[in-house]
């Protein structure tokens, strides 16, 4: 099974200004997988088990499998996605 490239990169910008003496105020912010995108994967409803049922009496097997069988049907979330932070750092 293949899947999607994962890159992990991170990006931050901060600026700090002086208000007085040796105080001052930072403003970050963070970007975390900024160039990630959700990757394809298998939701938690059982995607990948095969379900039947067997009549023993005329030894008949029923499929119940649903049709999705083998189908990344959701996207990644969190901690794969992207995430933003914002912070400010007062110093004195």
């Amino acid at each position: 099974m293949s899947m999607g490239s994962y890159f992990n990169n991170d990006l931050a910008l901060s600026k700090t200004f002086p208000i007085h003496n040796e105080q001052n105020v930072q403003f970050r912010i963070s970007a975390f997988n900024r160039l990630n995108h959700p990757l394809p994967e298998f939701s938690n409803q059982n995607r990948v088990s095969l379900s039947y049922l067997v009549d023993y009496n005329t030894k008949a097997f029923t499929n119940t499998t649903p049709s999705t069988f083998g189908y990344m049907d959701t996207k990644s979330q969190a901690p794969y996605s992207r995430i933003l932070e914002l912070n400010v750092k007062y110093s004195f």
